[in-house]
């Protein structure tokens, strides 16, 4: 079965949600932006790479000026170093596709706290793949100063969410978090 038609079958799942408390729909609300971003990121054609910094300024640039000149951002250019090939590639989309991957790992750790899956603090033990996605999110919003080694924008140079496909892991997540919502009670 392919990326999006994995997400769709987790979105019939969630479709099930009959209760309408917040503490049921908050957390389901974070499951389907998380699912809506891993769809366009696959759209979008999201791939793991690397890029330097002062191509990254470049690209950020790109993605104001398509903002400021109402242009679609989807046509701008990025570059992407990949393990094992030489040269970077020029992408299309290659930023939006970025952004939706890690709007999507933000939402599943944020769903995750919300149903009681939590490293320290859960009702629920933390499934490895959901471990790693919150690492990759703490990774991407807490850059201190005094620490060189930790990542200095929204670009990781060492994902925690990589196998075969980064977006695999991460829909593994969405799927496990969904089999929690299941086994609460929160979808029927």
């Amino acid at each position: 079965m392919d990326q999006i038609n994995r997400i769709r079958k987790v979105c019939e799942r969630l479709a099930r949600v009959s209760s309408s408390e917040q503490n049921i729909t908050g957390p389901i609300g974070y499951l389907v932006g998380a699912a809506y971003s891993l769809i366009e990121a696959t759209r979008f054609g999201y791939l793991y790479g690397q890029i330097k910094d002062n191509e990254y300024m470049i690209e950020l640039k790109a993605v104001l000026t398509a903002l400021a000149e109402d242009t679609p951002v989807s046509a701008v250019k990025g570059t992407r170093c990949f393990d094992g090939v030489d040269e970077a590639m020029d992408l299309d989309g290659i930023w939006l596709a970025g952004l939706y991957f890690n709007s999507a790992l933000h939402r599943i750790a944020a769903g995750a706290e919300r149903i009681g899956v939590h490293i320290n603090k859960a009702d629920i033990p933390e499934p490895d793949v959901i471990r790693r996605a919150r690492r990759d999110v703490n990774k991407l919003k807490h850059l201190m100063n005094d620490r060189p080694n930790q990542e200095s924008r929204g670009l990781l140079t060492g994902r925690e969410v990589q196998s075969v496909s980064s977006a695999i892991e991460a829909i593994e997540a969405l799927e496990a978090l969904t089999d929690v919502c299941e086994s609460k009670g929160m979808i029927g």
